[in-house]
C-alpha cells in the first residue's frame, strides 16, 4: 500500500508542476522578451516597448489559436486592462 501511495503522490506532484508551468507561459514569455530586448534589440524604427506590446498581443493570439487559452479567458484579461488602467 505504501508504494501505491508514494506513486500516487509523485503523480499528483508532477501534474501540479505541469499546471504551474502552463500557468506561467505568458509571464515567462513576456519576461524572456523583456530580457532579450534589453540586451539585443535590432529595430531602430520601432521603440522597444512598442515591440514588447506587439509581442505580447501576438503571443496572446497564438495561445488562442492553439487553444491553450479560451476566448472567455482572453476577454477577462481585456476587461481587466480596460478597468485597471
Amino acid at each position: 500500500m505504501q508504494h501505491h501511495q508514494a506513486r500516487e503522490w509523485l503523480h499528483e506532484f508532477w501534474l501540479f508542476g505541469l499546471k504551474q508551468a502552463y500557468a506561467c507561459l505568458f509571464g515567462g514569455f513576456l519576461l524572456l522578451v523583456m530580457i532579450v530586448t534589453r540586451y539585443w534589440y535590432p529595430f531602430e524604427s520601432l521603440h522597444r516597448y512598442d515591440f514588447i506590446f506587439l509581442a505580447a498581443i501576438a503571443f496572446q493570439l497564438l495561445l488562442l489559436a492553439f487553444k491553450l487559452e479560451t476566448l472567455r479567458e482572453a476577454w477577462v484579461i481585456v476587461v481587466f486592462h480596460l478597468v485597471a488602467t
